[in-house]
């Protein structure tokens, strides 16, 4: 029988192998919608409750992104539909 210590270890390692691996997704399938110079002025920050934190080095690309941010979500939410929403900030994105 496996002892408790064990069976904590091994969920969590699921765990963390499974949010790596959406992690990785949400970053392959943005890199496909977002275009490339927009792209380098964004960083995805974190998903969490549904809702992907993406960061956006300046207030000008702020503005461009918003207004593309309708066809960025649907295009996620095709392939992760667990996206619910995503919210932009200025963050760093280095």
């Amino acid at each position: 029988m496996d002892s408790i210590r064990e069976i904590i270890g091994d969920v969590l390692k699921e765990i963390s192998s499974k949010r790596l691996t959406l992690s990785i997704r949400i970053l392959k399938i943005w890199e496909k919608i977002i275009d490339n110079p927009m792209a380098s002025h964004t960083r995805i920050e974190e998903f969490k409750g549904g809702i992907l934190m993406v960061n956006v080095d300046s207030s000008a690309w702020l503005f461009q992104i918003n207004l593309k941010k309708k066809k960025i979500l649907g295009g996620l939410q095709q392939e992760i539909p667990e996206i619910k929403s995503i919210l932009f900030k200025i963050g760093k994105t280095q």
